[in-house]
């Protein structure tokens, strides 16, 4: 009669591990999908931001009237502020850091007058859309395995910054920032 007891037991204990492994389980992935689903937004968020602002820029730098240039210019500074507060240029440097910079130099083309204003943007757009690679590789990883360590994410900024300078170089009339030029990339 022990001998059945026992296995009721162990099958009691067996269910009991396997409904809380279960539950840890669906946290988990619950936990990787609302940070997924957090990246793809914040993603989605600053390339409109640095899409508005690379429009009002150029709209600024063509425009005469000189009130409608002073409403363009508090647009452009308000979504200048915007994106400096989406961005980590102090755990990114190479990436975010040059953004904050060519975002800066866009805003106030007087810091540096000889500063192409479209030279900036066609870096930044090749930048953001590297930096989107970046985010997306990370995010179909952390789909199939959880969180990264950070080894893996350095290792998916590393490979995106080689094919970055090799589109750069091979474009060096499109893609010549001084900005970049002097950064750290």
């Amino acid at each position: 009669m022990s001998a059945p007891i026992g296995s009721i037991i162990a099958a009691m204990i067996t269910a009991v591990f396997a409904f809380i492994s279960g539950i840890l389980i669906a946290r988990k992935k619950t936990f990787v999908d609302a940070i997924t689903t957090q990246r793809i937004q914040y993603m989605n968020k600053l390339k409109d931001l640095i899409a508005e602002f690379c429009y009002l820029a150029v709209v600024l730098q063509n425009e005469k009237e000189c009130s409608r240039k002073v409403k363009l210019s508090e647009k452009l500074t308000e979504k200048q502020y915007k994106i400096e507060i989406l961005l980590f240029p102090y755990d990114y440097p190479e990436w975010d850091g040059i953004i904050l910079k060519l975002v800066n130099q866009i805003a106030d083309p007087k810091a540096d007058p000889k500063a192409d204003i479209l030279v900036n943007i066609e870096e930044l757009m090749l930048i953001i859309q590297f930096n989107g690679y970046i985010e997306w590789e990370g995010i179909k990883q952390e789909s199939k395995k959880g969180i990264l360590a950070k080894e893996n994410t350095n290792a998916i900024r590393k490979k995106y910054r080689r094919k970055y300078l090799k589109q750069r170089n091979e474009n060096p009339q499109k893609y010549n920032s001084k900005v970049v030029n002097t950064g750290i990339l």
